[in-house]
């Protein structure tokens, strides 16, 4: 563990410590990091906070030197164009590429890891994505992109392993569901909605309760969050899963009426009369089961 923490502090991607100073030896730094995380998967438990918060910073650099995204920077300075130059000129050769490339290696490899690795690597990442999205000077969704990447990923595991995967990121969806920011929110709504579009079509085994987990962000966001724009978008992504996916739906139904029942009881009066047009249509499919 403090090996890698000092591997991850030598590679400077910290904003404070200044991306202008990362030099070829800092490069050689985040190459050794990442060819760790690949060959040692299995074994680094905690220590995946690091790896995935430098790879976190490495995606933040490469966009700096792109000169489009200065705003992360916490003060706008006359440094901030030598700051893009440098930046180019470090991670834009051919070599520090094929950094890149190793890295997303990392993430459509995760379902290499065992049972036990991939639910530090996703309590990591989740983490990961709290701080970017939380950040005071601008959110980023890198690391939410790659959790719904992983989840797609892994979505092949025996059911007691991806619960146990879910449980974290389920959580997390819990939250970043219910932020105050309506794109953040809009985008957890509709990664859940195309992940749970996939989990529904493996079906379910009767006396098995996965997709009631699974849907249960869906009830949490649609009873917490303020905006009526993102509940509304709740509301038609479950009328979409029951219309094209009833015949595999099992124990979801559970979350599926709930959500329904609050939907019928919104306190936004198009919510109600969304509802009370589509229902029909959603009933239907549900009797002809």
């Amino acid at each position: 563990l403090s090996y890698i923490q000092s591997l991850a502090r030598f590679t400077m991607l910290n904003v404070s410590s200044g991306f202008s100073e990362i030099k070829p030896k800092n490069l050689e730094a985040i190459k050794s990091l990442i060819t760790i995380a690949f060959n040692d998967c299995n074994y680094l438990e905690e220590s995946w906070y690091d790896i995935l918060k430098v790879i976190s910073q490495l995606e933040l650099a490469q966009l700096i030197g792109t000169g489009v995204k200065t705003k992360f920077l916490e003060k706008e300075t006359m440094m901030d164009k030598k700051l893009v130059t440098s930046l180019q000129q470090t991670l834009g050769t051919s070599a520090n590429q094929n950094v890149i490339v190793a890295v997303d290696r990392i993430f459509t490899g995760s379902d290499r890891l065992d049972g036990s690795a991939i639910v530090y690597f996703t309590d990591a990442l989740c983490k990961i994505s709290c701080e970017e999205l939380n950040n005071p000077v601008a959110h980023r969704m890198f690391s939410l992109q790659k959790i719904v990447e992983i989840s797609y990923y892994n979505m092949g595991r025996i059911r007691i392993e991806w619960s146990k995967i879910w449980q974290v990121i389920g959580d997390h969806f819990n939250k970043v569901g219910c932020s105050p920011n309506e794109e953040i929110a809009a985008f957890a709504v509709d990664s859940l909605r195309q992940l749970s579009m996939k989990f529904l079509e493996k079906g379910e085994l009767p006396n098995f309760r996965f997709q009631k987990d699974f849907l249960r962000p869906f009830e949490t966001i649609m009873k917490n969050n303020e905006n009526s724009l993102i509940r509304d978008m709740v509301v038609r992504c479950i009328a979409q899963m029951v219309n094209s996916q009833a015949r595999n739906i099992r124990s979801g139904w559970n979350n599926i009426f709930s959500v329904f029942h609050m939907a019928a009881a919104d306190r936004d009066q198009a919510i109600v009369s969304w509802h009370s047009k589509r229902l029909p249509a959603s009933s239907s499919n549900i009797s002809r089961l």
